[in-house]
């Protein structure tokens, strides 16, 4: 007994802490449908390192030009919104707030049911996290070759204003929506590039496949810039497949039963995770 206790102490101790990124933070307030209140941003700077930044609950905070700078040049390290809790009659708003090291606070008391939403929240945006790289972490990849500030700037927007295209043409997110769209753009492009890495993988790939218009210009540009950089063995060639498989997708979802009520951004990932059979 003794060995047994004293090999116990000599054990490193078990990591149980979690560390969510920024991305994982939105999701968060994604999921639970929150309406804005508070971001907080954290930066690697000499004469800044924290700042938050406050809104009213029917302001959409990603449009502001504030939130968007310290998006670009900060990490998000908390959320705090509104959610409505509680039965039809007796409805109420609570503030939650969120942190990136897993710790939650509320306004309020919840139920346990109320809190086990909460916990599936944080699960299902800690289980997809591999998926949920940012649009514009991903761009920064993209565009690495070019020097120029405002360039890189006007190819950003570009490739944003497409997958936002996209996203309310062929999966019906509202224009009003903006964290909405900021979700399904990350997700359409996180998918993309695993489709890409995929293929890229195959030892032979028939590419007789149109690209539609849909998937051209921008969005292929993005697409293949990325593969040229960032996938091995990724021919020009293989995004034909890719954009076909990306169509092939969305089809198939939007065709499969209960589409109609889980027509989200996380409803689409899980879709692709199952349908490619991936490991999580």
């Amino acid at each position: 007994m003794t060995d047994t206790i004293e090999a116990l102490e000599e054990m490193d101790p078990i990591d149980l802490s979690i560390q969510l990124k920024g991305t994982e933070l939105l999701t968060i307030q994604y999921l639970l449908e929150g309406q804005n209140s508070r971001y907080g941003f954290k930066f690697d700077l000499l004469s800044l390192d924290k700042a938050d930044f406050s809104g009213s609950r029917d302001e959409e905070m990603l449009k502001n030009k504030l939130v968007r700078d310290a998006e670009q040049t900060g990490d998000l390290r908390k959320v705090t919104f509104y959610v409505p809790i509680g039965e039809s009659s007796e409805m109420r708003a609570v503030q939650l707030n969120f942190y990136e090291d897993g710790h939650t606070t509320s306004s309020a008391e919840v139920t346990p049911h109320e809190y086990d939403q909460f916990v599936d929240a944080i699960h299902t945006a800690e289980k997809y996290s591999d998926y949920m790289k940012s649009l514009d972490e991903i761009l920064d990849e993209y565009v690495q070759d070019v020097t120029l500030t405002e360039e890189k700037k006007l190819k950003k927007k570009d490739v944003v204003r497409r997958f936002t295209e996209i996203s309310t043409s062929k999966l019906g997110v509202s224009d009003d929506d903006v964290l909405g769209r900021y979700m399904h753009n990350m997700v359409l492009a996180n998918i993309g590039i695993e489709i890409y890495q995929i293929v890229a993988n195959e030892e032979e790939s028939n590419s007789d496949h149109k690209i539609s218009e849909t998937w051209g210009g921008n969005i292929e540009n993005f697409f293949k810039r990325y593969a040229q950089y960032n996938i091995p063995h990724a021919a020009d060639r293989d995004y034909q497949i890719v954009a076909s498989n990306i169509n092939r997708l969305i089809a198939k979802w939007q065709g499969s039963e209960g589409y109609q009520n889980s027509a989200s951004a996380i409803a689409l990932l899980e879709y692709f995770v199952e349908d490619y059979d991936l490991q999580l």
